[in-house]
């Protein structure tokens, strides 16, 4: 491709760091990039736009390369690798937006309906406070084992821990625990935890 001179001036001028020359080598070069290298592979003006602002930034970070040959050629070469680069990433923002939005449609259709939602949510509120009712209560060693081992859900080994024990006497404690609560739940409730008469 023959030498525009005037452009192989202005990358001289460029190359030792002199905006003004950067600025004129985008007004001459900027409409022709967009329209022959840019559009062809993009189509999108907004796409356009970004890859022809991300060349001029490859530009300004290495301006001493724009006068090792022919400058639109150089400049023609960024911009189509900051196209495919962009095609490519729009392409995988694609994939995963589609992705994602199969991913919503079925999340939406397997919720339960949002009466039933709330009423399952307002039950199992009711049934915290029942709990923490009874265990108010209670003990304050069986109401520590309790939390310990099912709200906060440790092993029995840091239980035992926590307590102060060994795990063979927490295991007894639990043991104890346990029938106290289920004592003490039927007689506030007339039921046992969990809904059986």
């Amino acid at each position: 491709m023959e030498r525009d001179p005037i452009l192989a001036e202005l990358a001289r001028s460029a190359a030792t760091g002199d905006r003004a020359s950067l600025r004129e080598i985008y007004e001459r070069t900027a409409q022709r990039l967009f329209r022959e290298v840019l559009v062809p592979i993009l189509v999108s003006r907004a796409a356009c736009e970004d890859a022809l602002k991300e060349t001029f930034v490859a530009v300004l970070e290495h301006p001493a390369r724009l006068a090792q040959g022919e400058v639109f050629a150089f400049l023609a070469t960024i911009a189509r690798n900051k196209a495919l680069d962009r095609r490519r990433r729009l392409a995988t923002e694609g994939r995963f937006a589609q992705a994602l939005a199969s991913e919503l449609e079925q999340a939406e259709a397997a919720l339960p309906d949002p009466e039933d939602a709330v009423q399952a949510l307002e039950a199992r509120m009711l049934a915290r406070e029942k709990v923490e009712a009874v265990l108010v209560r209670m003990s304050a060693r069986y109401a520590q084992a309790l939390r310990l081992r099912l709200l906060e859900e440790r092993t029995r080994d840091q239980c035992a821990a926590a307590l102060g024990t060994t795990v063979g006497a927490f295991d007894v404690l639990f043991f104890r625990a346990c029938k106290q609560f289920r004592a003490l739940y039927v007689e506030s409730h007339g039921r046992r935890a969990g809904g059986t008469k």
